[in-house]
């Protein structure tokens, strides 16, 4: 496990399950993120399993992170402390658009719902 002398030797692999749970959880999920780069082991994560909420914060880590290998390649401690503010900012942006209450608070695009072929999934996508 890496220490504040520096990083450790981890025998085997390094997995991260991020569980569902709502908004709750996906907030919990970002602090353990922080603290996995804070202490300089989130690179050590091979494999990452995600249930639902978990699923949101687990989707945006991978696209930030292959981002950051694919313009980087070998990226620091600092690489991952980045990438976990960009989760968390866009996160935040989300979480403050309310998407729920933007439905329902638009008569009209929830009428197109009841009485058309579209879809809630289609219509918040569009929110």
């Amino acid at each position: 496990m890496a220490t504040s002398a520096g990083r450790g030797v981890r025998p085997g692999k390094l997995g991260l399950a991020l569980s569902g749970g709502g908004f709750r959880a996906s907030l919990f999920h970002l602090g353990v993120l922080r603290r996995m780069a804070e202490l300089d082991i989130l690179r050590d994560v091979e494999v990452l399993s995600t249930v639902s909420g978990g699923s949101i914060v687990g989707a945006l880590y991978v696209l930030f992170l292959k981002k950051q290998i694919d313009t980087r390649g070998n990226l620091t401690r600092t690489h991952y402390l980045d990438i976990v503010d960009q989760v968390q900012t866009t996160m935040i942006k989300g979480i403050q658009l309310n998407l729920r209450l933007r439905l329902f608070m638009n008569p009209l695009g929830l009428l197109r719902v009841l009485l058309t072929e579209h879809t809630l999934g289609r219509r918040m996508s569009r929110l």
